[in-house]
C-alpha cells in the first residue's frame, strides 16, 4: 500500500472534499492527514487517517516510522513542519 502524508496548517473543507474523493477512488493508498488546528474532523474512509500535530510528540519520528511514498506541506508557518 503506498502511503502519502499531508502536512496542513488545517483541514479547510474545499481540501477535506478532494481527499474524501481521493480516498474513496484510491483505495490502494492509504493517506495521513496532519493538521496544526484543534477542530474536530471524522474520516469517512478506513484508508484516511487524520492527527492533530499537538497530539504527536516528535513529528519526525512519526513521518519516519509512517515512511511515506510522498510527503506533501502546506503551513510553513509551523516550524515542527519544516524540520
Amino acid at each position: 500500500m503506498k502511503k502519502i502524508i499531508f502536512l496542513y496548517a488545517s483541514l479547510e473543507p474545499y481540501i477535506k472534499g478532494c481527499i474524501d474523493f481521493f480516498s474513496q477512488e484510491n483505495k490502494d493508498f492509504q493517506i495521513i492527514f496532519i493538521k496544526n488546528d484543534e477542530k474536530e474532523v471524522i474520516s469517512r474512509f478506513p484508508n484516511l487517517k487524520i492527527y492533530n500535530s499537538s497530539k504527536i510528540e516528535k513529528l519526525l519520528n512519526f513521518c519516519i516510522d509512517i515512511n511515506p511514498d510522498l510527503l506533501i506541506i502546506s503551513g510553513r508557518m509551523f516550524p515542527s513542519y519544516l524540520k
